[in-house]
């Protein structure tokens, strides 16, 4: 299940006035864990690598081997799209990150 945004309206209390849970069923749905971590892997993470080893060490598990593999391809189609809307957008600071994320792939993935 991906991770959604919390709405009041779907509190639901687990024990009296102690511990909460919700959902918001509208937004959810089917999707692998990793979806939550692309856009800190496109973008912030390669500014500050610290943020990423401090996010995955309270993550509470390490990636399996195929997240691992998926993440760069998510990263990619993530970057594709926001080049895309920058390029459509005339915002030339989004293009300029977005293909230097690609860039930042395609030498990774040659290592």
């Amino acid at each position: 299940m991906r991770h959604t945004r919390r709405a009041s309206a779907s509190c639901k209390a687990t024990r009296p006035a102690r511990d909460t849970a919700s959902a918001d069923t509208k937004r959810t749905g089917i999707g692998v864990a990793i979806d939550d971590f692309v856009w800190l892997a496109a973008y912030t993470w390669a500014k500050r690598p610290d943020l990423e080893v401090a996010c995955l060490s309270g993550y509470g598990r390490a990636f399996a081997e195929a997240e691992m593999r998926a993440l760069p391809a998510f990263t990619a189609l993530a970057a594709v799209d926001d080049l895309q809307w920058a390029a459509g957008n005339d915002d030339a600071v989004e293009v300029a990150r977005a293909q230097h994320t690609l860039a930042r792939l395609v030498v990774t993935a040659h290592r």
